[in-house]
């Protein structure tokens, strides 16, 4: 298995981290906070309590690696994910 199934797509934080994952199978969301040497993982909710799914669209182009885009909405903010498979991503937020 060469490709991984779970993909970090933000962190915030350096000792009470908070992190966001996306599976890439299923396009939900979770939510992965710890601190120190404890931390819980859980689905990322909406207002209405139901999890957070992203799109995720495997993109194949010319001379270059497949890449994964991930959108979800807050309330008011869209924001948008794409990252190369081996490398870190980029994160923009627009209103």
């Amino acid at each position: 298995m060469s490709e991984k199934r779970f993909e970090k797509v933000y962190s915030q934080g350096a000792i009470d981290v908070m992190e966001v994952w996306v599976d890439k199978e299923t396009g939900v969301n979770y939510l992965y906070h710890y601190s120190g040497n404890s931390g819980g993982l859980t689905p990322l909710l909406d207002r209405d309590g139901k999890p957070v799914i992203t799109t995720v669209i495997k993109e194949k182009t010319r001379l270059r690696e497949p890449r994964f885009y991930f959108s979800f909405f807050s309330s008011r903010t869209k924001f948008t994910f794409g990252m190369p498979l081996k490398t870190q991503g980029t994160m923009s937020a627009s209103r």
